[in-house]
């Protein structure tokens, strides 16, 4: 590409392409380079927003939104954006699941906090933790929601923890006879202590 800069007057500029010449007259030089940075600005303003805010409206509610989609769907996942997460939700018969609920599709378990009158699916993305305590019970989780189905003594960096087979939870807080013999678990689902008797 070549440039000529100021062939008429230091005003002017020609701007020179291999396809042909361009010319701009600019009176003012501060003018055209304040121009060039607004050129990518304008060209983000005028891309079209993602699918989540396509709503021809003169203001976006996207609370709004969230609810129409919340009950427009009857049945099956739903994925709502609030506060920077992807919060999922499952319908059946056009309510909120709330509690446990086994995926045909991803055979996996996934559990639904309650909240309000909806309930989320429960994700150690957006949490402090990836274990979760339900009824005295301590589960497992995998980034995004799925349970670790655990069975029995499961060995924990030294520490023994008992994941009740069939349900998956650690036992905690409490004394539980295994396999004729009384174990002790504290609150973190840790065996403490072992007895023939309770």
């Amino acid at each position: 590409m070549d440039i000529d800069f100021f062939k008429m007057k230091w005003y002017y500029k020609y701007i020179k392409t291999y396809k042909g010449s361009v010319i701009m007259k600019i009176k003012n030089k501060k003018k055209f380079f304040v121009l060039i940075l607004l050129i990518p600005l304008i060209i983000f303003l005028l891309k079209e927003k993602p699918e989540e805010n396509r709503i021809r409206k003169r203001y976006f509610d996207f609370n709004a939104y969230n609810n129409v989609k919340l009950k427009v769907v009857n049945d099956g996942w739903i994925e709502i954006s609030r506060y920077g997460m992807s919060m999922w939700y499952y319908k059946t018969n056009g309510k909120c699941k709330e509690g446990w609920l086994y995926d045909d599709d991803y055979k996996g378990w996934y559990y639904f906090y309650p909240q309000g009158n909806d309930s989320f699916m429960f994700d150690p993305k957006y949490n402090k933790s990836e274990w979760l305590a339900i009824n005295n019970k301590l589960y497992w989780f995998k980034l995004g929601g799925r349970l670790k189905e655990l069975s029995g003594w499961q060995d924990y960096y030294g520490k023994w923890m008992y994941h009740i087979p069939g349900d998956y939870g650690a036992l905690k807080d409490c004394k539980y006879k295994i396999d004729g013999k009384w174990y002790t678990f504290d609150s973190n689902g840790y065996m403490i202590s072992e007895s023939d008797k309770e």
